[in-house]
């Protein structure tokens, strides 16, 4: 992998890329004593735990602003250069700070870049930059020369902890750069996507090098070929097959397409059938008025008060809701079926909402106002905006025609009720002016989402309680 990079290093841009950092490091430190060896490198500076050599390319890790040197030099401008995160430059030279502050009429040693005292001190910038050097113990600092031809000193404090040999790169960092010549690292921490971005970094060539993995993933059985190491194609094979994508949490929903128009009218007249049967069969709900009780109850011993004694009536109530719930359990089947028919209706209808919301067509402007801008009431503009949507959709009243008065039709008209009563809960005005109330027993049943997320074993226990008397 190296021989080949050192082929073409020379005469082109090149990349070398692995998964992990470990990895990075080792190549970074192979590419440098192959041009050490070959003499293209000068004088070895160390920097804290870091060592770079005149010649050597390096990697920016941090978004930073430096003394150009150019740009002093010629005394123009302020003579900062901004440096970018994951951007490139080439070591050419090391101020010596043995002969004083290196802010101060210092050459370079292989660089030949002079500083004058006249040039340094322009900004307040400046001045606390040099002011920190002053502090600090004398230490080499990097001359660098970035890929546009200007050159600019790195602080120690950088160039040790944020410049970094540059090589070899990891393949995160990789993306979005393009070179004439790539050269990957396969092994076992090698994935799908990284596989695709050491492949599609180079102009001219793609190149992948397969090695040993660290842990060789293989069954040692009873039979002596099972000891075998398997093959590392295969490997390579199985590891550009396995992805690591990162999928958001709404992209693990389940897809919910849209249902054709036919569908459509079959699920608003079973969704009414089903919800109507319901709310004349089941049981009349005791939570709210058993909840009430206990409220008036706790706040009565809370406060010091006597406590009515109701235990028939909570008895009752209990023995009520009690019922009510084996009740939902036989039924539980229709109950789950008209939930999910009515989450159909109410996802359709969101999505005209916001169509509507988008658009806002004059008959729904008309009937409902203008599109508000609070946050809270343009939720529910949208809401009965869908719902005047759907309804329109469904009977097929196109243009300016009104719906503001009730149909004759029983199954329209039933709709009707129902889109009134959305309006209503919405807190705007039903068509024609009446309040939605009735279409009241077709819309309670949408309380039945709520009844069938009930916890039934939580709810026993409560009820016993109750029923016994206890606080």
């Amino acid at each position: 992998m190296i021989d080949d990079w050192w082929a073409v290093h020379d005469e082109h841009t090149t990349a070398i890329l692995a998964v992990r950092r470990v990895d990075v490091r080792t190549l970074n430190e192979m590419a440098r004593a192959r041009r050490q060896v070959a003499g293209e490198l000068g004088e070895e500076i160390r920097v804290g735990e870091k060592t770079f050599s005149i010649g050597d390319r390096v990697i920016f890790e941090r978004n930073q602003r430096v003394r150009e040197v150019d740009r002093l030099d010629r005394g123009s401008g302020t003579g900062l250069v901004r440096i970018r995160n994951g951007t490139f430059a080439t070591v050419v030279g090391v101020i010596d700070p043995a002969g004083g502050d290196p802010a101060h009429n210092v050459r370079t040693r292989e660089g030949d870049v002079t500083l004058s005292q006249g040039d340094v001190a322009r900004t307040d910038e400046l001045e606390a930059i040099h002011e920190r050097d002053a502090h600090r113990e004398p230490a080499p600092a990097l001359v660098v020369e970035l890929d546009d031809g200007s050159r600019a000193i790195l602080p120690r404090g950088y160039a040790e902890h944020s410049t970094s040999l540059g090589y070899a790169l990891t393949v995160f960092r990789s993306q979005g750069i393009t070179v004439d010549h790539a050269f990957g690292l396969g092994g076992d921490a090698l994935f799908q996507e990284a596989g695709y971005t050491q492949l599609s970094r180079g102009r001219l060539s793609n190149n992948l090098y397969v090695a040993a993995p660290d842990c060789p993933r293989w069954e040692v059985g009873h039979l002596s070929e099972d000891t075998t190491q398997r093959d590392h194609l295969d490997a390579l094979v199985e590891a550009l097959s396995s992805s690591r994508e990162q999928i958001m949490a709404q992209d693990h929903l389940p897809s919910r397409p849209s249902p054709l128009p036919d569908d459509l009218d079959a699920i608003y007249r079973q969704h009414a059938d089903l919800g109507r049967w319901l709310a004349e069969h089941a049981p009349t709900d005791r939570t709210d008025q058993l909840a009430e009780s206990w409220n008036r109850d706790y706040k009565a011993r809370t406060a010091g008060r006597e406590v009515q004694d109701n235990g028939d009536e909570l008895a009752t109530l209990a023995q009520e809701q009690r019922q009510r719930n084996d009740w939902v359990a036989r039924h539980q089947h229709k109950v789950t079926t008209w939930s999910q028919l009515d989450g159909t209706i109410r996802r359709y209808e969101y999505r005209l909402g916001q169509a509507a919301a988008f658009a806002r067509p004059e008959y729904v402007t008309h009937l409902l106002g203008p599109f508000p801008e609070r946050i809270t009431e343009s939720e529910r503009w949208q809401v009965a905006a869908g719902a005047v949507e759907a309804y329109r959709s469904r009977w097929s009243i196109a243009g300016e025609a009104t719906i503001e008065s009730q149909p004759t039709n029983p199954e329209q008209r039933a709709h009707w009720d129902a889109m009134a009563a959305t309006l209503a809960s919405a807190g705007f005005t039903s068509p024609g002016g009446t309040s939605g109330q009735e279409a009241d027993a077709l819309w309670l049943a949408s309380l039945w989402d709520r009844v069938r997320d009930l916890d039934r074993v939580r709810d026993e226990a409560n009820l016993e309680r109750v029923a016994a008397g206890a606080p």
